[in-house]
């Protein structure tokens, strides 16, 4: 399988990947051997020998980074805005019919409102 690393192998390309990131921290290559053996990392046997692909690499690097330094994780969902005076009309769902009947009630808990007029 030639798409397959060793555990040392696949520390080198973390700590590429931290430093890029622009974390500081070095993982030493025994660490990376040690979640292979504990079943951190999914590994997989090639000639008796426990071998790591990119995948399950990426897969346990985005955990790790997500866990350990979440204030550097990019945020990569994108986020459409719709400006309430732009004359369309939005989507009703069942959410927003949920926080207006909590906002009315709100109001009418407030004594703003009176039940008539909600």
């Amino acid at each position: 399988m030639s798409n397959t690393m060793t555990p040392y192998a696949a520390a080198k390309l973390v700590n590429e990947q931290l430093k890029d990131m622009g974390i500081e921290r070095v993982l030493p290559p025994q660490m990376l051997y040690t979640y292979v053996n504990k079943g951190y990392i999914t590994a997989t046997v090639v000639e008796g020998k426990k071998r790591v692909t990119h995948e399950d690499l990426a897969t346990w690097f985005a955990k790790y980074v997500t866990k350990t330094y979440p204030t550097k994780v990019e945020v990569t969902a994108e986020v459409e805005v719709v400006h309430e005076d732009d004359g369309t009309i939005g989507e009703w769902t069942e959410d927003a019919e949920a926080q207006r009947a909590q906002a009315i009630n709100s109001l009418v808990a407030e004594g703003e409102l009176s039940e008539d007029e909600s």
